[in-house]
């Protein structure tokens, strides 16, 4: 209607020189380019939604910058300040839309439109080729707005934000050696050995691997010297069984048939032992060098659904050097003007020096975090198991393997999909998403179930995995939060027998199954299967979840 056709022209008048000046981020919008059509989509949607102050600021920040990148300005500094500002306002002002109610909800016009204020404030930002610091910050805030930001003007935001990584990573002190933020010790030690066989014992949960022992090491001091307490460790450890395990990796066939259709969870020793990632990934300097500039999310405290939890987002070599692999000379004054709190790395000019930094000695969990999207050269040292290929359907379709088999109420068919890759329709088959998860010894994933095929494979360090058939899901206690019914409200790692066994009594009684997942292994996790995640050393693993 008139909104669209005005939107229209305003934009032919600002836009019609972008083509003259294409070396920058904002030149995708120029006439008869994809990004053109994306941003006329965009100003249409914000205005259904009440955007239209934000459209007309939006399109004088980016005339201004047209204008100014293209030199038809007098005072070039003053006007791409007054780009900064105004981008800066439609930051907060999606920043609020996205953080209000339910995330889920979001109307994507605010999330498109944070992803272009970014790009068009960094596009406005005065680099100091001499300094890391502008480039650099400059990454934090293209990198938040891959982490929020929707669908629209990814193009033109993966090659600014490879640009700017290369800018980061190019630039060198006076000895040729790349810039870091601290002195890195001579020898490293390679991650994944830090801890003892007697401090991984002690760190598993009561009853694991069937061991009926007590340990007393976080047991409240009421509980040590109770029988209740050895009687209900031994009850729980006589419900383990392990978890079968393929020493020699099994075929498809085998695969699919033995253990996909019979929905039954499995051990594949080995799997992962001839990734790249298994001998790079255990260098901290490696990873420090590929992504140490990148802007991560952080998981602070226990776990997501203890009290202390917290999330912050931090450069990826800031985080392994402050909970992975801190260097050893580290001291508790030590900061870094890289630290950037969730709220000011989001609405901060590129130029100020807001920082915050965590609590000390908190528990940091890269958790669930699509890293190897955001970070192409590490998904190279990855490969994705041709297991996750394979899927069931309901039988009466067309079977290319012609193979059945019958599991309770239902017949399920086995076959190859031909969908390899992610999928936006949840109801294909396919694979859906690739994470990492990357943390220090003590890191915990709640006891929950998710509604996908799940390998979990483990690149350094060790793992601790309890898992429940989904015919004791009465005796996990699910949440009672709707948003987290699929999260038990029991902790297999209590500390108080009595409270367990008044509160939780089907609990100890439910049949489980668990194994350490060594380098190089993968578990194989049916959907909806309960199971209870701990890091037993500094671990990175990688999940494939897919249908």
């Amino acid at each position: 209607g008139g909104a669209r056709a005005t939107a229209v022209h305003v934009l032919e008048r600002e836009m019609f020189s972008l083509r003259t000046c294409p070396s920058h981020v904002c030149a995708f919008i120029a006439p008869g380019t994809p990004g053109r059509t994306e941003l006329e989509s965009l100003f249409e949607r914000l205005v259904a939604v009440g955007g239209r102050s934000a459209v007309k600021m939006l399109q004088r920040a980016l005339d201004n910058l047209q204008t100014a990148r293209c030199g038809d300005c007098v005072d070039m500094e003053s006007t791409f300040r007054k780009v900064r500002d105004s981008c800066g306002v439609l930051v907060d002002l999606a920043w609020e839309k996205m953080h209000t109610g339910d995330w889920k909800k979001v109307n994507e016009a605010w999330r498109d439109l944070y992803v272009i204020a970014c790009l068009a404030k960094v596009d406005a930002a005065e680099f100091n080729t001499t300094s890391t610091a502008s480039p650099r910050e400059a990454l934090n805030v293209l990198d938040v707005a891959s982490l929020l930001g929707g669908r629209a003007f990814r193009d033109a935001l993966e090659v600014a934000i490879g640009r700017a990584h290369d800018l980061v990573t190019n630039l060198e002190d006076g000895d040729g050696k790349p810039v870091t933020s601290r002195k890195r010790p001579r020898h490293e030690v390679t991650l994944g050995g830090d801890a003892t066989l007697d401090e991984i014992s002690a760190a598993l949960p009561p009853g694991s691997l069937g061991d009926s022992r007590v340990r007393t090491e976080g047991i409240t001091d009421g509980e040590k010297d109770e029988p209740e307490l050895a009687a209900v460790v031994a009850q729980i450890a006589a419900k383990r069984s392990p978890i079968p395990q393929f020493d020699a990796l099994p075929s498809l066939e085998r695969f699919l048939l033995d253990w996909m259709v019979s929905g039954e969870p499995v051990v594949l020793r080995g799997l992962a032992k001839k990734w790249p990632a298994f001998t790079k990934w255990k260098h901290p300097e490696y990873l420090r060098r590929t992504a140490g500039t990148r802007t991560v999310p952080v998981e602070l405290g226990k776990h997501f659904m203890h009290e202390t939890f917290a999330q912050s987002l931090l450069p990826f070599g800031e985080f392994l050097d402050e909970y992975v692999a801190p260097p050893s000379y580290a001291t508790s004054d030590e900061t870094s003007d890289l630290t950037i709190a969730l709220t000011s790395a989001l609405t901060s000019d590129l130029t100020s020096d807001a920082a915050r930094k965590p609590t000390k000695y908190q528990t940091g969990y890269l958790a669930q975090h699509a890293l190897f999207d955001q970070i192409p050269c590490l998904r190279r040292d990855i490969v994705t198991p041709d297991y996750c290929a394979l899927t069931l359907i309901q039988c009466g379709e067309e079977t290319p393997l012609g193979n059945e088999r019958r599991t309770g109420e239902e017949t399920l068919c086995a076959k190859v999909s031909t969908h390899g890759g992610a999928d936006d329709d949840a109801n294909k088959p396919g694979l859906r998403a690739v994470n990492a998860w990357l943390g220090p010894k003590g890191t915990v994933s709640p006891t929950h179930t998710d509604p996908t095929h799940n390998l979990l494979t483990q690149v350094f360090g060790k793992k601790y995995v309890r898992v429940w058939a989904p015919e004791h899901t009465d005796a996990m206690y699910a949440s009672t939060d709707l948003k987290e019914r699929n999260v038990s409200r029991v902790d297999p790692d209590f500390d108080c027998a009595r409270e367990l066994r008044t509160a939780f009594p089907k609990f100890l009684n439910a049949p489980f199954q668990d194994v350490v997942l060594e380098p190089g292994d993968a578990l194989y996790l049916p959907p909806k299967w309960w199971h209870y995640v701990q890091s037993l050393t500094s671990s990175f693993s990688v999940s494939f979840w897919w249908m």
